[in-house]
């Protein structure tokens, strides 16, 4: 089998961002018996270029959120871009 050289996320996405929504996986606030968790993620840097900081403040997140979600919060930690769009949590 032969890999492509480029990665084209756009031929998976859709398939998986479906189940994913199917399965409830970007809802927060399923059970209210559990106390939530809230990170509030700060803004990328003026220049837009990523480095290595990002990716080191990125993996904090994650095993906050992991954590917190170990510890039985209600935990949605949903990273995504500077496209402008918000999402409000509930």
């Amino acid at each position: 089998m032969e890999i492509d050289k480029e990665f084209r996320p756009e031929a998976i996405e859709a398939r998986w961002c479906r189940e994913w929504e199917e399965q409830g996986l970007f809802v927060a606030g399923k059970d209210p018996s559990r106390a939530p968790f809230t990170m509030v993620i700060p803004p990328p840097n003026v220049t837009g270029n990523l480095h290595i900081g990002h990716v080191f403040e990125h993996t904090l997140h994650d095993v906050m959120a992991r954590f917190r979600r170990m510890q039985g919060h209600d935990v949605l930690w949903l990273p995504g871009d500077d496209g402008g769009q918000f999402v409000e949590l509930t």
